[in-house]
């Protein structure tokens, strides 16, 4: 009786949100950390508890980014990781770019550096570049020694999406980001030929489009950065007129 009260609650508690303005009522807020032992118990009903951090995170971005409450979201998020059911892994990347995106709106480069600061230290990013990089590793093998990544596309984009997210809120976070993984000139290498060459993989134009305009903001960056960025210049014109030629291509079908 108790898993059918707590499903018909869970859908009461969602619609809510879903037709309350902006910003949250402090009656909407007092319940919100009820939504955290959910995220825990990892039953059936995940997928609407997901939504309802969602939920909260459009309405009352600055109580979600307070410290007790995000690092516990972060966190969570972290654990959920590369969970196999399709749905879920999207709205896990869904829900820590809307972080990033109210981290920046609310705090700017500071609310970007805090957030990046956070990723790391709960390990989502470290997750993050061990699927990218033993991606990049399999791309190296060739012929019957050929290994294949352990994270299939629509992973590896999503990994790509949080990048992009901080990339383009910041590059320079996002170098710091870098160097918290190695040299930077070694961890940029293998890390921006296996963006490039996942550029083709990413099904959805939207998430194409975001990672253009985040590795284009690499361009911005000063010397020795900028020098280590041009290296690429022959993919990012190859990733220019793939995109434009993307979005060309999506106005006419909408003509149609």
């Amino acid at each position: 009786m108790r898993v059918y009260l707590l499903e018909e609650a869970l859908d009461l508690w969602s619609t809510i949100l879903a037709q309350s303005p902006h910003p949250a009522s402090p009656e909407l807020l007092e319940i919100a950390e009820y939504a955290f032992p959910l995220l825990e118990i990892g039953s059936d009903n995940l997928r609407i508890v997901l939504n309802i951090v969602e939920s909260y995170i459009l309405l009352a971005p600055q109580a979600m980014l307070g410290d007790s409450v995000r690092l516990r979201i972060l966190s969570y998020m972290a654990n959920l990781l590369g969970v196999s059911k399709r749905d879920l892994a999207g709205q896990v990347t869904t829900i820590v770019e809307r972080l990033i995106c109210a981290a920046e709106n609310l705090g700017g480069s500071n609310g970007v550096t805090q957030i990046a600061k956070d990723l790391h230290e709960c390990g989502y990013t470290e997750k993050i570049f061990e699927g990218l990089h033993d991606a990049w590793s399999a791309n190296q093998t060739v012929g019957p020694d050929r290994k294949y990544p352990k994270a299939d596309d629509v992973v590896r984009t999503d990994y790509f999406t949080i990048l992009a997210r901080i990339a383009l809120a910041d590059p320079a976070v996002f170098v710091n980001v870098l160097s918290s993984f190695g040299n930077v000139e070694e961890v940029w290498g293998w890390l921006s030929s296996e963006w490039f060459h996942h550029f083709d993989s990413m099904a959805n134009i939207d998430r194409q489009k975001l990672s253009c305009l985040a590795l284009t903001r690499m361009l911005e960056l000063p010397p020795p950065m900028l020098q280590l960025t041009l290296e690429k210049l022959q993919d990012y014109f190859g990733m220019w007129t793939q995109v434009v030629g993307e979005m060309i291509s999506g106005r006419e079908d909408d003509g149609e």
